[in-house]
């Protein structure tokens, strides 16, 4: 019998002077002598969003303009409510009683002084995991910043837009580190055409642009050693950091996933709702540290491998060429003897 008139009730427009007597719904539905408690909201037109304690309601469009929702199945206490139409959004408590149907008149909330203007109607509905599929869609990093840009100002403060704001800074400071490889590898293969008088064209089998720097003077270590070792130590560092970050994170995360658990058990809506929120919060920080202490331990490994290939190239170069320019200098003796003597240049 309630479950027909629980399909009645969704499916039939109302408005809240309309609304069935709560105390006539509560002996239909046989809620008396239970636990369990019971909200009837109500409201003049369909909303955008409307979030009871920690659950989502589905919302789907009422005939004629009428909304009416029954959601059943709350613990006794009070319940926090979320509703949203446009980008206006009315957030508060509500007690919710056992054996009893509370009527919410969420009409009267959104016109009420509590209501407040969201910035960006959008704002509410963000998901930051659609985000960051958006993110990874787009290859170049010139894209992802422009995106970066349109999310961000349409994003109100609060703990989505720090993690959206982290995404953004790694991959601008990527793109600035790309950048700078980029141009060391230009300077590392730059050939030296201006050698020091009396020298010999530069042998370009013993790779001359190796061994020297544009100006004709000798370099000491490879191309590119003062850029790469900055940025590998740099990223090493910073995974580290990040590394701590989400070890403190989990800590947190699994601290407040124990308060929740806790008001559970209690049946406190309004703790568990908090200590959940920040859960959640703390498990998104742990993901965002996890992807920035593997993306600068890539950057830190990727810079010291490239060092270590590109200074071998480099030692090699210099001693070939040192081999290659050895010389034998004729030295006449005072009995006539001629001797030879060995003399290797750098």
């Amino acid at each position: 019998m309630w479950r027909l008139l629980l399909l009645l009730i969704i499916a039939t427009p109302a408005l809240a002077a309309d609304a069935p007597d709560p105390v006539e719904l509560a002996q239909t539905l046989g809620l008396e002598g239970t636990e369990e408690a019971v909200l009837l909201v109500v409201a003049d037109a369909d909303l955008d969003r409307l979030v009871v304690g920690v659950r989502k309601v589905g919302l789907a469009p009422a005939a004629e303009g009428g909304f009416l929702r029954l959601v059943r199945g709350l613990v006794p206490g009070v319940v926090t409510i979320e509703v949203v139409r446009g980008d206006v959004v009315w957030r508060g408590e509500l007690p919710a009683l056992a054996g009893q149907v509370t009527l919410f008149d969420a009409e009267a909330a959104l016109a009420s002084p509590q209501a407040k203007t969201q910035v960006g109607a959008a704002a509410a509905e963000f998901d930051l995991f659609d985000f960051y599929d958006a993110l990874d869609a787009r290859r170049d990093p010139a894209d992802q910043l422009v995106l970066c840009a349109e999310t961000l100002a349409g994003l109100p403060e609060g703990p989505d837009r720090g993690l959206v704001s982290q995404a953004c800074a790694k991959i601008e400071a990527d793109a600035a580190v790309s950048e700078i490889e980029d141009q060391a590898l230009q300077e590392a293969t730059i050939v030296d055409l201006d050698r020091p008088a009396g020298r010999d064209e530069p042998d370009t089998s013993l790779r001359g642009d190796v061994v020297f720097r544009a100006d004709g003077q000798a370099r000491k270590n490879s191309a590119g050693t003062a850029v790469r070792v900055p940025i590998g130590a740099a990223s090493a560092v910073l995974s580290g950091v990040f590394v701590g970050t989400t070890f403190g994170n989990e800590v947190s995360a699994q601290r407040e996933y124990l308060e929740y658990r806790a008001a559970e058990r209690t049946g406190d809506d309004r703790l568990m709702t908090e200590h959940l929120f920040r859960t959640q919060r703390f498990d998104r920080s742990r993901d965002a540290s996890i992807g920035l202490a593997a993306g600068f331990f890539a950057s830190a490994v990727a810079n010291f491998v490239w060092q270590g290939v590109a200074q071998k190239e480099f030692v090699d170069a210099r001693d070939a060429r040192a081999a290659k320019r050895a010389l034998l200098i004729p030295v006449p003796t005072p009995d006539g003897v001629v001797l030879t003597l060995s003399w290797r240049g750098r």
